[in-house]
């Protein structure tokens, strides 16, 4: 029954309202494609959201509840703590194409790898080596990088290390250093 259930149609999370949808169907149905193989590994989600309830319907229908870890909706001072027990985190895979939101900043300050979205960068990003997420649009894409995640850890830590410096001299050298011509 699980594996009919992997196969099914993926599901749409709440597509009816498309700004919305954060591709968290895409990210379950991955993860219970590598439960078949691996029963070591989790996957944490929090209570939050607008379509939290059926992330956990979804969950249930794949029979992967063992396998998922589920925390209370909590404010960003309660989360920060667990951060660095994180070993990969996944941003938004829906359609929403950004890269300036405060989950992928606070992963990449705590040097985790990220998995996003693909989003189109301009060649002046891609000239200053500012690309350092794992892209992961379609539910092949994202089955492939968590796989890619779990199978091979050591190396994606590489990418993360790479954002972490882009945080670093973006979004703190340089803005100190604008503050001081200032003076």
């Amino acid at each position: 029954a699980r594996k009919a259930a992997l196969l099914k149609q993926q599901s749409e999370l709440n597509r009816e309202n498309d700004q919305h949808y954060k591709g968290n169907d895409k990210l379950i149905r991955s993860f219970a494609d590598l439960t078949l193989d691996n029963k070591k590994i989790r996957l944490v989600l929090f209570e939050n959201g607008n379509d939290y309830k059926k992330s956990k319907e979804l969950v249930n229908s794949l029979e992967i509840e063992e396998f998922v870890i589920w925390f209370p909706k909590l404010s960003r001072k309660e989360i920060m703590p667990l951060l660095p027990l994180v070993d990969v985190g996944v941003g938004n895979l829906g359609d929403v194409k950004s890269t300036t939101y405060g989950v992928l900043f606070e992963f990449l300050i705590f040097n985790i790898p990220v998995i996003q979205n693909g989003v189109e960068f301009d060649q002046d990003c891609l000239d200053r080596n500012a690309y350092f997420f794992l892209q992961a649009n379609s539910l092949t894409e994202v089955k492939k990088v968590l796989k890619y995640s779990v199978d091979d850890l050591d190396s994606i830590k590489g990418r993360a290390a790479k954002g972490l410096d882009w945080i670093k001299l973006n979004m703190v050298e340089k803005p100190l250093s604008m503050i001081y011509e200032f003076d």
